[in-house]
């Protein structure tokens, strides 16, 4: 009876601790942010081997919007802007007539696009919700990284001006970060080409790349590669670094490296190539976190205890 009446109070204690522990987090939590805000899907978009991407722009948290306008900034010497095609949201997928207005420029790396609804006054037609805008269409033109900036947004309900906010794009066809054990390793392009279908395979320890650019000129990439990610161990086959262009292993690169990084260099001449560059050594397998040990040390104690409990209890019953 009084070992029951102990398991009792252990786990009111444990109950009472666990709900004090909740009241505390909540005290914490911070209220949804319900402002009307505009921002980019995908936010960082991947280019496919058509050297084309698209990406929506959207809104989320609009409780009654009739009109709204959106300025975009991007890196005009590295993408063009192809396309702009008007979205189903504003006009609650077509019950609603809507115009909308584009301007493009190109040289400078700007759009304006402002849709909004035929009868302006009319209380009962503004959309609220989460929804795709537009969606713009992006040709790359080279190797880099840039901002898809979204500012000067305006959100109108009848003539009520809504304060919003909005979130930048970003794009990048320069380098592969590939995450483990919260550490990024960042594989780093540097080209005269158009670079696209980065990518990095830890399993088959190599990475991948095309590249193109205008037919029968020179053009080359430079490889930069950590080592604490992708490395070549001489005692391990083939003991060198291997490079395969459109399928063919080549020689024609160079390689050097410094203490805590490798480059490779590779000429070839234009069109479209793919680059598979391949290593022997990746990686370690990270060791066990600290918490991670802690943890199993302490599940090893307690199993530990247990087992004494127990040999105690049967030596008791045999006694």
């Amino acid at each position: 009876m009084e070992h029951t009446r102990s398991s009792k109070l252990v786990l009111a204690i444990i109950l009472f601790t666990m709900l004090t522990g909740l009241v505390q987090c909540a005290r914490f939590v911070k209220a949804a942010d319900t402002t009307p805000r505009f921002y980019p899907s995908p936010q960082s978009p991947t280019v496919t081997s058509t050297l084309n991407f698209t990406m929506d722009i959207r809104i989320k948290n609009i409780y009654r919007m009739t009109l709204y306008q959106v300025y975009i900034d991007f890196d005009p010497t590295l993408l063009n802007l192809t396309r702009v095609t008007k979205g189903t949201f504003l006009s609650n997928n077509s019950q609603y007539a809507t115009s909308d207005y584009v301007d493009i420029n190109n040289n400078s790396g700007t759009l304006m696009y402002s849709e909004s609804q035929n009868s302006p006054g009319n209380y009962t037609t503004g959309v609220g919700g989460n929804g795709t805008l537009f969606t713009i269409t992006f040709n790359v033109k080279g190797t880099g990284q840039c901002n898809i900036h979204l500012h000067d947004t305006l959100v109108l309900y009848v003539t009520s001006n809504l304060a919003n906010v909005a979130e930048d794009g970003y794009f990048n066809n320069q380098q592969i970060t590939y995450p483990d054990g919260g550490v990024n390793y960042n594989i780093t392009i540097t080209s005269n080409s158009t670079a696209h279908d980065l990518g990095f395979n830890l399993t088959t320890k190599n990475l991948t790349l095309n590249v193109t650019g205008p037919t029968g000129t020179a053009g080359y990439v430079n490889i930069t590669v950590p080592k604490s990610l992708l490395d070549v161990d001489p005692a391990q086959p083939p003991g060198v670094w291997a490079v395969i262009l459109d399928g063919v292993p080549t020689t024609s690169f160079i390689v050097s490296a410094n203490a805590t990084h490798t480059f490779i260099y590779l000429p070839y001449t234009h069109s479209d190539h793919k680059i598979v560059v391949e290593g022997n050594k990746v990686i370690p397998e990270l060791p066990l976190s600290p918490y991670l040990l802690l943890l199993l040390f302490a599940a090893v104690s307690m199993l530990h205890m247990l087992a004494k409990k127990r040999k105690h209890q049967l030596t008791q019953t045999v006694d």
